[in-house]
């Protein structure tokens, strides 16, 4: 189960758009959205609020509940999110996303999602020029934009 989880980054990351355009409009010909979101790009709506009003990301919502992530994100500091849509947490093997969100495995669901978050405002443009990316649970992650990649997975 496990490398099925840390296979969410790359399924999220594959077309990276700023909030403008990832929170306007779905992807076009991809199954899945793959979006990077920014708090900092909002006009007065931090992440939080921001993934509220887009449809597309209602499960990473309500993940992001049940982790207890809602405060840190809505605070003041920026941080740059590699949002996976409901498409993405769709392709989770079955039980998986419902398994997570348990209480008793909220530790686990935090890790995942952190490791989905970057501090600072990072422009799609800007993720695409970095090799390696810190996240917010303190790993670093490799990126390869040049075959889509990110830690060897395409």
């Amino acid at each position: 189960m496990k490398n099925s989880l840390v296979a969410l980054l790359p399924v999220c990351i594959a077309f990276l758009q700023p909030l403008t355009t990832a929170c306007g409009s779905a992807a076009q010909g991809s199954n899945s959205a793959k979006n990077v979101i920014s708090a900092d790009s909002t006009q007065k709506k931090n992440l939080v609020q921001t993934l509220q009003g887009d449809a597309r990301f209602s499960t990473l919502v309500a993940a992001v509940q049940a982790a207890g992530l809602v405060d840190v994100l809505s605070g003041k500091e920026s941080f740059t999110v590699f949002a996976p849509s409901n498409k993405a947490f769709e392709a989770l093997p079955a039980g998986t996303l419902d398994s997570l969100l348990q209480p008793e495995n909220k530790e686990q669901l935090k890790s995942i999602l952190l490791y989905h978050v970057a501090a600072g405002e990072l422009k799609a443009s800007e993720v695409l020029k970095k090799s390696n990316l810190a996240t917010a649970l303190g790993q670093s992650v490799s990126i390869d934009a040049a075959n889509t990649k990110v830690n060897d997975a395409q």
